[in-house]
């Protein structure tokens, strides 16, 4: 086999690796690892025959360790290691370790591979593209009832990994697309239609994360192009137009609050004490909660619902929907979407569509005469009005958020200098829900779902610090990275997407977040999105 041959089979096959992790974020955790592993074997093979070939082998690892930017990251694995020393529970932390080993070799694998060529990287950002069309449309077909799977909310639609970790992996790849778009220019029909199938998509997932992503993601594209603009009118329009579009959304995001709670005040001198068949209401008038413009607590007549549901359904009165919430309340909710007293008469109006829907644990008539996005702004602001009547966070995503931070801040401000340590921050959060009485269920008793936060508990002042400094250290010390309009894009969604999750904490988002910047520094380093000239 001749050198040259030798050489082709490698690149051949350092493509399929990178191909194979590209595909895998979006589907499967095995592949994630079973390509990292081919990638590891392509690499050995690599430096093999670069070392009978009489390639100065120390060189890649020269240029390698010149590269600070690429490699600076690797060192957050570090600080889980150094955490071993005052942590007790060693079971979590060897699995924290495990997670976070990409984090470790994947700057240096991926920094010492061979370069692509141009060619050969149009065409493997091109498959990327691809494979998460291919994604979205099994998701669709999950929406559609074509592919057979129990869908008990709509983020259940995505299939293959978690829907905040595929909203993420879709802004960038309509990040990726706008980009190679402004650089070359090419395929601007397809590019728009990939982009708009995307953005529907994210709709239909009521991907809120999606498109706040989108939003930061455009904020630096065109401070980008307002820095870098020759023209006055782009210099100026651009940020001008997107101000504009921001102004829309909050006016948009404005209406809907006023439609939702635009209600008539409770007068509660005028409500009927008995039902049309004589059976009193209760009126739980210190709860105002709304449902589609409709006092949920009130005209409530417990025994006719009981009696009129268990001749609709199997399900017990008393018993659970699908999505684990009492059918009881379900039921009231539902009613109430509809206008309807909560009695014998309110039941009557009920279709057996009705009651399958709220046996799915479907709170609402108009749920599906609503858009996606429309449809979760209206789920948020009945956890807001929940939560300031008094009512449980559990089940609510945003609200549980909220626990989830201020325990966690407890337990930082409890440990602020050395932190909990690798292993204990699952027992610290276990322990600290019990201490400050929180009003979760133990099901829901979860971790900070905020990356940074989460740094402060386990490291400490010092680990959080040293955590910030290395995660941004590409961007302080590489001015080409700054002019990187794709790797600015990636960094955003990681900032943004750390605020609200444990990122780092899983296989998909450690892979995402390292693989992607090693990928992008060390085959699109110097790349911008247009030259000076152009813009």
């Amino acid at each position: 086999m001749t050198a040259s041959l030798r050489l082709q089979i490698l690149f051949v096959l350092q493509w399929m690796g990178l191909a194979i992790v590209l595909t895998a974020l979006s589907f499967s955790n095995f592949f994630i690892s079973f390509g990292t592993f081919w990638l590891v074997g392509v690499w050995a093979l690599s430096l093999i025959n670069g070392y009978f070939s009489g390639e100065l082998i120390q060189d890649r690892f020269r240029s390698f360790f010149k590269d600070k930017a690429l490699w600076m990251p690797s060192l957050i694995f570090l600080l889980p290691l150094i955490g071993l020393l005052w942590t007790d529970d060693f079971k979590f932390a060897s699995w924290d370790l495990r997670i976070k080993v990409p984090l470790l070799f994947t700057p240096l694998l991926l920094g010492t591979l061979p370069a692509l060529s141009q060619k050969a990287l149009e065409y493997l950002l091109r498959y990327f593209v691809f494979t998460l069309v291919v994604a979205v449309c099994l998701c669709l077909a999950v929406y559609a009832g074509v592919w057979k799977k129990e869908v008990v909310n709509i983020r259940d639609i995505s299939v293959f990994i978690s829907h905040i970790r595929f909203s993420m992996l879709l802004v960038f790849g309509i990040a990726l697309i706008v980009h190679r778009w402004l650089m070359h220019g090419k395929f601007v029909f397809v590019s728009a239609a990939v982009v708009a199938f995307f953005l529907v998509f994210l709709w239909i997932l009521e991907s809120i994360t999606g498109f706040v992503l989108i939003a930061g993601w455009l904020a630096v594209l065109i401070l980008y192009y307002a820095l870098h603009a020759k023209q006055n009118w782009v210099r100026y329009g651009i940020p001008l137009l997107f101000v504009l579009s921001i102004s829309g959304v909050v006016v948009y995001i404005n209406k809907c609050y006023k439609d939702y709670f635009s209600v008539e005040p409770l007068d509660v001198s005028t409500l009927e004490s008995y039902s049309a068949r004589g059976n009193r209401y209760d009126h739980y008038v210190e709860n105002r909660q709304l449902e589609n413009g409709h006092y949920i607590m009130t005209y409530i007549c417990w025994p006719e619902l009981k009696e009129e549901w268990e001749k609709k359904s199997e399900v017990p009165f008393e018993g659970m929907d699908v999505k684990g919430n009492e059918v009881k309340w379900t039921l009231i909710r539902y009613l109430t979407s509809m206008g309807e007293r909560k009695d014998a008469e309110g039941m009557m109006k009920l279709s057996q569509d009705d009651v399958l829907n709220i046996e799915k644990g479907i709170p609402s008539y108009k749920y599906f005469s609503t858009s996606g996005i429309r449809r979760r702004i209206d789920k948020v602001f009945f956890e807001l009005d929940n939560y300031r009547n008094g009512g449980s966070p559990n089940g609510h995503s945003v609200f549980q958020r909220l626990e989830f931070w201020s325990v966690g801040t407890f337990i930082f401000t409890s440990n602020p200098w050395s932190g909990v340590g690798t292993g204990d921050l699952k027992k610290s959060f276990s322990e600290a829900y019990v201490e400050t009485g929180s009003r979760l269920n133990e099901k829901n008793r979860l971790r900070a779902h905020n990356q940074y936060l989460t740094f402060f508990i386990t490291y400490g002042i010092v680990g959080g610090l040293l955590f910030l400094f290395l995660f941004f250290y590409p961007l302080l010390a590489d001015v080409h990275l700054r002019k990187n309009a794709l790797y600015l894009a990636f960094i955003v969604i990681c900032v943004m997407s750390f605020i609200s999750e444990d990122t780092l904490e899983t296989q998909v988002g450690v892979t995402f977040y390292i693989f992607l910047h090693s990928f992008l520094i060390r085959f699109y380093h110097r790349e911008q999105v247009l030259r000076n000239d152009e813009v």
